[in-house]
């Protein structure tokens, strides 16, 4: 290896800086070993695949399927959820300690990574160093990411990726090779929106600022789409079969930004935050969070690039502004907004590779001094009349004088207070800025270091009122189901998945975005906030995909992709609705209204009681309640929560012999195995599987055996005594796919 190539690929860290970003990443583990973010996405997507996935790989499987959720979905190739990355191995040891180790690595490896990457654009190590904290603390960062890690984790390969990107210049295919490895693992480790992301920012970069030629550039994503192509060809079965592949141009619509939230490039706080009760949308989707001094940092860069440049940075930032703002929608994405983690990324390049003009700026126009000192006292000025009474006092009266009326309904002065609080910590922020720009200029051998200062502190700030933390203890579930109940045989539904205003998404929204006027008694007062009883109440309940985590199976879920045929089935509101939500009808007239609903995460049971019969159809013989069910006998109420049976269902595992129906119980089970013994008595049946039937094969001691599949059933006529086995298999759900799609469109007899 060559000189030059072993300086790029091994970057020199001063000790300081790695002994600074092991810490970082350690406080962080150890701050998630005791909290964790309030958010779906986390809770019910990345902690429940994750903790179910390490205790299949603490037995030694690999779970290619999860029979737990939606009647049983493909989990090992879903290409958003990030199952197959070498990191998910922390997640063998308990919960939340398993937890601590995935932050820890992911934050070292996101700080080292981008810290290598603007030190090829920097002048002194330092400014690099800053670099890297006003990113990682930003919207595009640690803390906040953590509301989704599936996509923290494909950010947190960019830095490495795009370092290793500038070698592919070099002569020879082998340096191709580090840039196809990171790339490789960055995508296979979480949403594949990001990891599209992370391809177009690597070819901004190479052509923007490392000039690397067309030919050498085509030949490297050449190379990485063959060594990747294996991945998203076993993925498509699952894609092509879920509610993405068919959802209409609404669902691309969603989370986008307005024109006025770029406000929050200068006011962090203008849109609202969780923790100050000011909840309007302020979910980590729909914010463009950024300290301010990157917005400074940014601009000053633009007025010292040549006016060639200039067009360039126009045509680039302005581009991901639209994408952003949602006027270029790209089929299957959602959230547009979350792309502005590339005007991030791309407008801190900009700082980097500018650090002598910036400096000359700040450092040798007299004048600028005193420009910061009079903003720091403006900023003060208006911090103290925005958090204070005064603002919301004097909006009222020129309200009243200029309107001639008095406030509305929802436009009182609780809302006004809330608004200039938000003003007002904004304006703070501000001034903390330009206090310390002013006390760097004074003492210039210092400037650097007091611009990092300020960053951590405002990034804490940030990224403290942003979010919202609970305890990760809670989330150790442990719900005692009552002895008799069969959860192989059998599939469970929990009231918290289905009734509307109740459960576990009703408390985030009632965290998250709930306004300031509201008139609602809220579910999160003083006393919930201190002791959390119905959030753990909500929990004891098993909802959606934490039942996985249990090994109970179920058949509402949350995850990235939903099976299409399961959503239609459940399509239609329940016959007995009227009746059953009375209550609700009462308080919402709309309610039964006709729905647009994208079933993205999960299938739509709002409109579905607990009574309706697809229930049964699907296998559910047990139902956990917080309410009584006047249908199902009750076997048990422990607390508040009721446990009901339906015995008149089918078994999942089953065999039929005309009128004769017998339980088939598996002699071995794993996600993604089923072994049953067939006995002499059973010939001239059926052996009938209730699950979703895409991906799997059929055998008997190694041969295959002739199966019919429905909608959720696989169906098996027994001609002799045996062991048949059910297995999945990717690489058999993809030729099935390509055969349905190719030679047997429609049909589903294999």
């Amino acid at each position: 290896m060559n000189s030059s190539i072993k300086k790029l690929i091994l970057p020199r860290f001063s000790l300081i800086v790695i002994l600074i970003f092991l810490f970082l990443s350690s406080i962080l583990g150890v701050f998630y070993f005791f909290f964790v973010n309030l958010s779906t996405d986390m809770i019910m997507l990345f902690l429940s695949s994750r903790i179910f996935e390490g205790q299949w790989l603490a037995k030694g499987v690999m779970p290619w399927f999860n029979p737990y959720v939606f009647g049983g979905v493909p989990f090992g190739f879903d290409s958003a959820l990030g199952t197959l990355h070498p990191l998910n191995i922390v997640f063998i040891f308990p919960y939340p300690f398993s937890l601590l180790l995935w932050v820890f690595i992911s934050s070292f490896f996101f700080l080292t990574g981008f810290y290598s990457l603007f030190t090829l654009f920097t002048k002194t190590k330092i400014w690099a160093f800053l670099l890297t904290l006003l990113l990682f603390f930003s919207g595009s960062g640690v803390l906040l990411r953590m509301n989704n890690p599936i996509i923290l984790i494909v950010i947190a390969h960019f830095g490495w990726f795009l370092y290793f990107l500038k070698n592919i210049d070099k002569k020879g295919i082998q340096s191709f090779l580090p840039a196809i490895i990171v790339g490789i693992f960055m995508t296979i480790s979480g949403h594949i929106q990001f990891v599209l992301y992370g391809y177009a920012l690597a070819f901004i970069v190479a052509v923007l600022f490392y000039k690397i030629k067309p030919i050498r550039l085509l030949m490297f994503f050449i190379f990485l789409g063959m060594s990747v192509s294996w991945f998203f060809l076993l993925s498509l079965p699952l894609a092509i079969g879920s509610t993405r592949f068919g959802s209409q141009i609404g669902y691309s619509d969603m989370g986008k930004l307005s024109p006025f939230q770029l406000a929050q490039f200068i006011f962090p706080f203008i849109f609202g935050h969780v923790s100050n009760g000011s909840k309007w949308n302020a979910g980590p989707s729909y914010i463009s969070v950024v300290s301010p001094l990157f917005t400074l940092l940014m601009a000053g860069a633009f007025l010292v690039i040549s006016k060639v440049q200039k067009i360039i940075f126009v045509l680039i930032m302005g581009g991901i502004v639209l994408l952003t703002l949602g006027i270029v929608n790209i089929p299957f994405f959602r959230a547009a907004g979350q792309a502005v983690m590339l005007l991030h990324i791309v407008g801190i390049l900009y700082i980097a590779s500018r650090e002598k003009e910036l400096m000359n700026i700040l450092h040798k126009i007299k004048e600028i001094k005193g420009w910061f000192v009079l903003a720091t006292v403006l900023c003060v000025f208006f911090a103290i009349i925005f958090l204070t009474p005064l603002f919301s006092k004097f909006f009222i009266f020129v309200y009243m004088v200029t309107k001639k009326k008095s406030l509305g309904l929802f436009f009182d002065e609780q809302t006004i207070r809330a608004v200039g609080v938000l003003l007002g910590q904004s304006f703070a922020v501000l001034a903390l800025m330009s206090v310390s720009i002013s006390l760097g200029l004074r003492w210039k051998k210092y400037f650097l270091p007091v611009l990092c200062v300020f960053i951590i502190i405002d990034g804490m700030i940030l990224n403290y009122l942003h979010n919202y933390f609970i305890p990760a203890s809670i989330l150790n579930i442990k719900v005692s189901l009552p002895p008799s109940w069969n959860t192989t045989l059998y599939r469970v539904q929990t009231e918290s998945d289905v009734r509307p205003y109740f459960g576990f998404n009703t408390y985030i929204g009632d965290v998250m975005f709930r306004p300031p006027f509201s008139k609602e008694n809220p579910i999160l007062n003083q006393e919930e906030e201190k002791n959390r009883e119905y959030f753990s109440y909500i929990l004891r309940l098993l909802p959606s995909s934490w039942k996985s985590v249990g090994g109970v199976k179920t058949v509402q879920g949350y995850n990235t992709f939903v099976p299409m045929k399961l959503a239609q089935r459940f399509g239609t509101p329940s016959a007995d609705i009227q009746e059953v939500y009375k209550d609700i009808l009462s308080r919402n007239s709309l309610f039964l209204e006709e729905q647009n609903v994208t079933h993205i995460n999960s299938i739509d049971t709002s409109r579905i009681t607990l009574t309706d019969p697809r229930w049964k159809e699907m296998g559910v013989k047990y139902y956990i309640s917080g309410h009584k069910l006047s249908r199902y006998t009750l076997v048990k109420e422990d607390k508040n929560i009721f446990y009901y049976e339906d015995s008149s269902v089918k078994p999942i595992y089953r065999v039929e012999k005309g009128n004769e129906m017998i339980s088939l119980s598996p002699i071995r089970e794993n996600p993604n195995e089923i072994d049953f013994i067939v006995t002499k008595d059973m010939v001239g049946g059926n052996v009938v599987v209730n699950i979703n039937p895409d991906g799997f094969e059929v055998k008997e001691k190694g041969a295959p055996l002739d199966f019919q599949i429905k909608d959720f059933e696989i169906i098996i006529p027994i001609k002799k005594e045996g062991t048949i086995k059910f297995s999945y298999s990717p690489l058999f759900h993809l030729r099935q796919t390509f055969n349905r799609i190719v030679r047997h469109p429609g049909s589903d007899d294999f």
